[in-house]
């Protein structure tokens, strides 16, 4: 079955991507998503594959130690605190941890131990009104990349200095650093109305164009265009970056400053791109991205490829597991209900090696899902903790122990690390 449908994804996909000009959006598209790049790779075709996530399944694990190789935590300091519902990124580097609220950055080393803070609020060349889109870290050049409000990148050494500023001119699209030379700007629901639409624009790192790609697939009817997810989905795997535009079904992987389709998603409660953008869906399913966290609806990893999904009726993860080619998801009976949908929120994990607590994945980075324990949680429960770290010893277990007897509930929140297997 499974090379049924990979087999038809390449043939349609080569239908899509030849040298022809398309007409998808009732007039001429000039440099369509589709040119020479996807002909010319050797290993487009073995690469591609299809991943039937959106099907119904039966199958059951909540328990975090069905795809987890490792977990570790990091006791972040006290001072200066911090509002867990602020935070809207966690980067990290081989030295540093970097939180950003949309008003600031500061950085961490790796035991919680506050650095600085990196920049400040303003409407100078060396700041930042609001900050738009995760923060993208030159790890090579210890370099932070910060997107503004006010269509501006800031960036900064890891030390804390101003290393220099641009505008960027068309996409709205958000930042996502591919190397040291290359960004690429995301397409944002303010790029799917437009005509003809961006997928996604390639630039250096003083905001140049180097290259557009265009939708195939938005805008849609303006009568239809209740767009619902502010950026696409990127992430990082196997030093490989992979990205989802909303709606569509194509999963391309990025190389340098080519698109390269690699994995078709499918299933029989799959949406088309127009279905993606009501409101009311039914039992069909659709990508789930955070508000606050962009990046947190899709990891991947050698075994498993883990995405965030919802209905109407609730949002759940869903495990997709490569070696055993089978799907398994998260299910919790009694979940609370969204105030403002009303779907069951079951998005999360039950971790079953270190804590006993819930995991709620956030974002990613340095291929890790990152998430917070609240301190006033960790100090409610800290008797079962401590319970349950004494009838599951392990390392991670241990780890957390010294945590969990020193926290008191105005700490700020523990971070959370979970390498998938």
């Amino acid at each position: 079955m499974y090379k049924l449908l990979t087999i038809s994804a390449f043939i349609l996909l080569c239908c899509i991507f030849s040298g022809k000009k398309t007409d998808m959006t009732s007039k001429n598209i000039q440099n369509e998503l589709g040119s020479s790049e996807y002909e010319e790779s050797t290993d487009a075709a073995n690469e591609l594959v299809a991943i039937p996530i959106f099907s119904k399944t039966s199958n059951i694990n909540n328990n975090l130690s069905a795809i987890a190789a490792d977990i570790s935590f990091v006791q972040m300091d006290f001072d200066p605190p911090f509002n867990d519902f602020h935070i809207s990124d966690i980067a990290l580097s081989e030295n540093h941890i970097f939180l950003s609220t949309l008003s600031s950055i500061t950085s961490y080393d790796w035991n919680g131990k506050f650095i600085r803070q990196i920049g400040s609020r303003g409407q100078g060349p060396r700041e930042y009104v609001q900050i738009t889109s995760p923060l993208q870290i030159d790890h090579k050049n210890k370099l932070i990349y910060v997107q503004d409000l006010i269509r501006k990148v800031i960036v900064y050494r890891f030390d804390g200095t101003f290393e220099k500023s641009f505008q960027l001119k068309d996409m709205d699209g958000k930042i996502a650093l591919i190397d040291a030379s290359v960004l690429a700007l995301r397409q944002t629901d303010v790029d799917r109305r437009k005509n003809p639409s961006p997928l996604i624009q390639f630039v250096d790192n003083n905001g140049s164009e180097i290259k557009t790609y265009w939708s195939n697939h938005y805008p849609i009817p303006r009568e239809k265009q209740q767009l619902l997810a502010s950026m696409n989905p990127l992430w990082n795997y196997n030093s490989g970056i992979y990205y989802l535009e909303f709606g569509a079904d194509t999963i391309f992987r990025i190389s340098g400053n080519s698109m390269i389709p690699s994995r078709v998603l499918t299933g029989n409660l799959k949406l088309n791109v127009v279905e993606s953008n009501s409101g009311k869906v039914g039992n069909k399913l659709r990508i789930a991205r955070r508000t606050m966290y962009p990046d947190g609806c899709i990891f991947e990893s050698d075994r498993f490829m883990v995405f965030r999904l919802s209905d109407d009726f609730e949002c759940f993860y869903m495990m997709y597991d490569k070696k055993e080619k089978r799907l398994h998801r998260t299910y919790h009976k009694n979940a609370t209900e969204d105030r403002i949908s009303g779907t069951k929120i079951m998005a999360h994990f039950y971790d079953d090696v270190a804590s006993g607590l819930d995991f709620y994945p956030l974002c990613q980075s340095m291929g890790k899902m990152i998430g917070l324990l609240p301190a006033f949680e960790i100090f409610e429960k800290k008797k079962e903790i401590l319970d349950f770290i004494a009838k599951n010893p392990n390392d991670s277990s241990n780890r957390l122990k010294q945590i969990v007897q020193e926290i008191t509930e105005d700490h700020n929140s523990v971070l959370m690390l979970v390498t998938l297997k």
